[in-house]
């Protein structure tokens, strides 16, 4: 069904280490359409397969009905009614056995392709925006690709390093629930979309570590942190800059998982809260964190300060015209 396209999608593969990185995207871009395409068309004319062997069928059970000289009845028309249903199930079971099997093979191609660009980038440090040192020193930050949406335009970042340690959030909750029957006690959360840690990152360190002109590059991010979460509930945000989660963290390639720890600071943020506290207990719901020389996940207090290791979205034709 899609042998054409697959065809091409090969034949790029092999070109796609050493082929300028403007046109890999941009044939990338025309092959998705191309597949689109040959969706919508696959599907128009399984539809219409499926109506000329209904229509073909019934026909053939209606002159056999007639030669038979069976009566128009109910059940006349209960089994022309069958007939197509059967025609449509059996068409269309043996139409998406191929089509959802070109479909995954297609995919599978276009994220090794998305994943050729992501590893080419990677060989390179990629600089862009710059931080201060204690000497006032203006160093510039380097940034490791984790993700590569060609279709969608977005080259996804995480630092190379901690940037700066900073508190979570400084009271350590930001929500207490009133008690329940079940528990009788009140529940304190800390949420992404409240914490102090996210402001700072979105106004302060936004507009410290990049130029406008850099700005024009960066994408906000739709983030659903902290799902199905009765307590925390709506922690769906639009950031400038974010820390992964738990499931982006472990999807990281193996080195993109480690992170230079500073003098007196081991881990690293996630935006997940690991635990929460109970009002009846003298403990502050804990934020989820990796160990800077380890894949371990942590545990930080809310209120207690830790490295900010931030991620990004740039727009990836504006950065492969700025940067490649």
């Amino acid at each position: 069904m899609f042998e054409s396209l697959i065809e091409k999608y090969d034949k790029l593969i092999i070109l796609a280490d050493t082929m300028p990185m403007d046109m890999l995207i941009s044939c990338i871009r025309e092959f998705n359409k191309e597949r689109q395409l040959m969706c919508l068309e696959s599907l128009t004319t399984h539809k219409i397969n499926v109506y000329d062997e209904s229509v073909k069928k019934v026909k053939e059970f209606v002159v056999k009905s007639q030669k038979d000289k069976t009566d128009c009845d109910e059940d006349f028309f209960v089994q022309i009614g069958n007939i197509r249903k059967e025609v449509g199930h059996t068409a269309t079971r043996d139409f998406l056995l191929f089509y959802e099997q070109g479909l995954r093979i297609l995919n599978d191609k276009e994220e090794r392709l998305c994943q050729i660009i992501k590893y080419r980038l990677i060989k390179e440090p990629i600089y862009f925006g710059s931080n201060k040192n204690k000497k006032g020193e203006s160093i510039k930050i380097s940034w490791l690709p984790y993700k590569v949406d060609v279709i969608n335009n977005i080259l996804y970042l995480v630092s190379q390093t901690g940037l700066l340690p900073s508190v979570y959030h400084q009271s350590g909750y930001n929500i207490i629930e009133d008690g329940t029957e079940e528990f009788g006690c009140a529940e304190i959360a800390c949420s992404w979309r409240a914490s102090d840690l996210r402001e700072e990152m979105n106004t302060w360190l936004y507009n410290r570590l990049f130029s406008d002109d850099e700005k024009q590059l960066i994408v906000k991010t739709h983030r659903n942190v902290n799902q199905g979460d009765q307590i925390i509930g709506n922690d769906e945000t639009d950031d400038y800059l974010y820390l992964l989660t738990k499931e982006e963290f472990e999807n990281l390639d193996y080195m993109l998982k480690f992170c230079p720890p500073s003098e007196h600071y081991n881990s690293w943020y996630l935006c997940e809260q690991e635990s929460r506290a109970w009002d009846d207990e003298d403990k502050l719901p804990s934020i989820c964190a990796i160990k800077c020389n380890s894949e371990t996940i942590d545990s930080i207090e809310a209120n207690k300060p830790s490295l900010v290791r931030p991620a990004m979205a740039l727009n990836l034709d504006l950065f492969i015209e700025k940067f490649c």
